[in-house]
């Protein structure tokens, strides 16, 4: 993978530039940029001032070759992941020769024809209608649209048969024909016949572009979207199953939300890069749009990102599962109403002819007694209810406005009668409450309501695993962190991809546990010598780290060091830190390498080591020929650091011990060392800096501060 960077002047595209990162291809756009000002006249850098006219033949060869292979693997992707038209007759052509063989022809229908579209990546759609035959009874058609062409239809009395007629006549149709044929004769697929009213569900199969809606729902229930509510007055609503995992059932609750509120909500998701995105929509304004390997996948995580930025502006209401055998009303009871009215007292609104009149007044009473005021509680009967009293119910539920929903408990039907409130009444009735509850319906405060931030961790994962795995860079970025959730190591780790830059970190590290016989000053050259060998491979043991004083220090101005050119032949083969102070003692000695005959790629790289004492470890590995280093970082670490100069190491900070490639034996082991779990390879042949952490034979007092600088090149 390569990196291209462009550098801007006054919001005009000036050079781009190309390398194998981004550290490489910034520097190489600068360098282009300064050369352009520095040997051309102004009249020639306006002409130059559009990246079409900048030269870039001094892209290296291997870089073009790379670039090269890139860019057709990328349009062998894009080709094969969407097939063009003209492509499709030969995909239909082995689909017919695939269900015109022996063994096909046996197999069930749509197992074939769904297998077939999804392998050869052929769009595929079966349209599901609600149509009345001239006796009354009421029958599912299925429409077949493969490669948008039409098929066949079946009809059924319910979805799954009229499906599997549908798919049984489109086998005989392909058989019969070529795939030529289907792309000039068979008629094309028209989007209005998705809007009909008489549509009950939509289905999209294969490698293809997926519509889907809740427009259906809305037409059943008689709720038209267009400019009937406003995406502010959206009211977010949520079971009590859904309540336990918000993630997992995100897109339940968006749909249902939504289809109550009578807001239309759109989620199409489409073939991108080797995966799916998912553009969610709600009253045709976007709202989030997800990048995932799955198509499921893809519409789950933009219904959670789309949810869980609307729970932090829309009211949130959830409904508890009903208690029906507490609450319901039962036929005794009924009855005993029933007995205490006299001939005289019954009057009823509607006329009861298979039930006794004085049941319709009790029926009549319960309900009266209940919803005379505005109220979310609810009226549930019993089952045993007789069928003619259930009807009664129903018809003067009709009478009175109320609305009736018939539910299953044990295997049993009970109706729940309530009055008819949105959500959006629902809301002003529980803000009025004193605990915001009433009924099975409860208010949830915004203190107890999640927010996008519960989340975003997982989204910004999934941007950066999509990230690796399609290799693009033009995601959408996660959200900035909040100084909250902030880590100070985070915020001064050094990535080789960063431009260099000079900070600090400090860690008071408290060694009073630490015994030795001698302290040694910024005048005592340290004797490798006299670090004794390990006796044993088990981990040191570790000063702890003063976090209080730590955190109390990170407030506080830092030390920076002045940044005075050193030359390269008066680099230490070791240096000493005198320990309580910011001087650095150097013992020069000369390195032992021609750069002239070998000409290397610079490289410089900081990387965390633990986390218990923040402590970083840092080396510069010497590079393409130059003449001078100047310090680039520095740090405050435990009180002692060496800086070995050899050809290949293996350093083992957790024992504290490092080891030579040639002689493969150990050579010291450095005591207490603060940083864990790390092992630093460096490749044979290249002069190398080093520095590694340790108390060494001291024992200075508790928060004692000590600096290691880390060189890079001019």
């Amino acid at each position: 993978m390569y990196t291209k960077a462009i550098l801007f002047i006054e919001d005009q595209p000036f050079v781009d530039a190309i390398a194998l990162t981004r550290k490489e291809a910034k520097s190489r756009a600068c360098q282009k940029a300064i050369t352009i000002f520095c040997e051309s006249e102004i009249e020639t850098i306006v002409k130059k001032h559009f990246i079409s006219q900048v030269p870039t033949d001094d892209i290296p060869k291997e870089i073009q070759e790379l670039i090269k292979k890139h860019r057709e693997k990328n349009a062998l992707l894009k080709q094969s992941l969407i097939p063009t038209e003209q492509e499709y007759g030969d995909l239909l052509d082995k689909m017919i020769n695939d269900l015109n063989s022996p063994v096909k022809k046996k197999v069930n229908a749509v197992m074939t024809i769904d297998k077939n579209c999804l392998q050869l990546k052929i769009k595929l759609l079966t349209v599901y209608k609600m149509i009345h035959l001239p006796e009354e009874s009421v029958a599912v058609t299925c429409d077949l649209y493969i490669v948008d062409r039409f098929i066949a239809q079946g009809t059924g009395p319910n979805r799954k048969i009229a499906q599997m007629n549908a798919y049984n006549k489109g086998a005989e149709i392909l058989q019969n024909c070529t795939g030529l044929e289907v792309l000039t004769n068979f008629p094309k697929f028209d989007e209005s016949e998705l809007k009909k009213p008489d549509v009950i569900d939509i289905v999209y199969k294969g490698y293809s572009k997926m519509y889907e809606s809740n427009l259906c729902r809305l037409n059943r229930l008689k709720q038209l979207p267009e400019g009937k509510r406003k995406r502010s007055d959206l009211v977010l609503i949520e079971h009590e199953e859904w309540s336990l995992d918000r993630q997992k059932h995100s897109h339940c609750i968006l749909n249902q939300s939504a289809t109550q509120c009578g807001c239309l909500l759109e989620w199409i998701t489409e073939p991108e890069n080797g995966c799916f995105r998912c553009t969610i929509k709600l009253q045709g304004e976007e709202i989030s749009s997800c990048l995932a390997k799955q198509r499921k996948v893809a519409v789950s995580l933009a219904s959670s990102k789309a949810l869980f930025q609307l729970f932090e502006s829309q009211p949130l209401v959830h409904r508890s599962r009903a208690q029906f055998a507490s609450q319901w009303c039962s036929r005794n009871e009924l009855v005993l109403l029933a007995s205490s009215f006299t001939d005289g007292e019954v009057n009823i609104l509607l006329e009861a002819t298979e039930i006794d009149l004085n049941i319709a007044k009790a029926i009549e009473t319960k309900l009266d007694g209940l919803f005379n005021i505005s109220t979310l509680e609810e009226f549930i009967t019993a089952p045993d209810w007789l069928p003619a009293e259930k009807k009664y119910l129903r018809n003067i539920c009709n009478i009175k406005g109320l609305r009736v929903l018939a539910e299953i408990y044990c295997e049993e039907t009970v109706f729940v009668v309530s009055q008819k409130y949105d959500l959006l009444q629902i809301v002003e009735i529980l803000k009025y409450q004193p605990i915001k509850t009433h009924g099975r319906y409860s208010l949830v405060p915004d203190e107890e309501k999640p927010s996008y931030n519960d989340i975003a961790g997982e989204l910004a994962a999934n941007d950066s695993l999509i990230k690796e795995f399609v290799g693009a860079s033009n995601l959408e970025p996660a959200p900035d962190a909040t100084e909250e959730d902030s880590d100070p190591q985070e915020e001064i780790t050094l990535d080789s991809d960063t431009e260099p830059f000079i900070t600090a970190n400090t860690v008071f590290v408290d060694n009073s546990s630490v015994t030795a016989e001698t302290v040694k000053t910024a005048d005592t050259p340290i004797n490798l010598a006299e670090i004794p060998l390990p006796k044993s491979t088990s981990t040191p043991s570790r000063p702890t780290c003063n976090l209080e004083k730590y955190n109390q220090y990170q407030k506080q101005e830092v030390f920076k060091p002045d940044l005075k050119p050193v030359s390269i032949n008066q680099l230490p083969a070791y240096r000493e830190i005198n320990v309580g102070s910011n001087e650095h003692v150097y013992k020069s000695e000369p390195l032992e390498h021609d750069f002239k005959s070998e000409p290397l790629e610079h490289v410089y790289k900081s990387e965390p080591l633990g986390t218990e004492s923040s402590t970083y470890f840092s080396y510069a590995q010497t590079a393409k020929p130059f003449n001078t280093f100047q310090p680039n970082a520095t740090s405050y670490i435990s009180p002692q650091s060496f800086v070995p100069i050899g050809s290949h190491y293996n350093v083992d900070v957790e024992a504290g011990r490092m080891q030579s490639e040639d002689s493969k034996d150990w050579c010291y082991r450095l005591k207490n060392t603060v940083v864990k779990n790390t092992i630093a390879h460096w490749q044979t042949g290249y002069p190398h800096l080093y520095d590694i952490s340790s108390s060494g034979n001291q024992q200075p007092a508790s928060g004692v501060q000590a600096t290691y600088t880390t060189y890079s090149e001019i």
